[in-house]
């Protein structure tokens, strides 16, 4: 998995949150940085690890290094968090036998406060040497790929490749990425408001379920009548 570009480039927090229902050891690892941080966690319990700030992917449509990895003994769940101030988001982690070779990212569209663009973004992160993935755009990056635009990469294991919009209206939601071996997917944007109009913005950062995981029921529940739930 990866870290995302957020609204405080360079001075954000990244954080593994390990949990197990069994006592177990493990590593964090950022492969091509030759960073490396073990740790144990108890059962039931929660181990918070924090990364380096050269982990955050910033810019877009270049393949950078910043993978990271987490591996476990004993069967464990992983979730991120991203934080700086009072801007946070978290997410959970797919463990690498639950990712798959198709996505869409979902994403929102980006914002604007002055002259500065937060855009909307997506991360595709590599697991197995030299998988090949098409990407078909939903709108036009910040390198200027239009619309539609689909292009091909190559990524090993542990190398990322992060796209954002151009303009602070663009959209990224729907774009399709696939490819001929696992890779994972997070997508968001560096900082917006959810939903428009909220006074309240942060970083958005959410992993992609893979197009085969996709089920066709669904369970939900009414919540409170709050203006920002979502």
């Amino acid at each position: 998995f990866g870290f995302m570009e957020h609204f405080d480039i360079g001075s954000c927090n990244m954080v593994v949150m390990v949990t197990s229902k069994y006592g177990t050891s493990g590593t964090v690892r950022i492969p091509h940085y030759n960073w490396q941080m073990n740790f144990t966690v108890a059962a039931n319990d929660v181990t918070l690890i924090k990364l380096p700030q050269y982990a955050e992917n910033t810019g877009s449509e270049s393949v950078a290094k910043r993978g990271i990895q987490v591996t476990t003994l004993q069967p464990a769940s992983v979730y991120i968090h991203q934080y700086h101030s009072m801007r946070s988001e978290a997410s959970m982690v797919l463990q690498v036998e639950s990712l798959g070779t198709e996505y869409y990212a979902l994403s929102y569209r980006g914002y604007q406060q002055n002259i500065t663009t937060y855009p909307s973004e997506f991360l595709i992160v590599g697991v197995e040497d030299d998988t090949e993935i098409k990407v078909r755009v939903s709108d036009q990056t910040l390198a200027g790929k239009p619309a539609g635009t689909e292009f091909t990469i190559t990524l090993n294991a542990g190398e990322t490749y992060q796209v954002q919009a151009r303009l602070s209206t663009g959209d990224l939601s729907g774009s399709h990425i696939h490819g001929d071996k696992k890779f994972n997917v997070l997508a968001g944007c560096r900082w917006i408001q959810l939903p428009a109009g909220c006074d309240w913005r942060d970083n958005l950062l959410e992993q992609m379920f893979p197009v085969a995981t996709w089920g066709k029921q669904f369970v939900t529940a009414p919540h409170a009548n709050m203006p920002y739930d979502v």
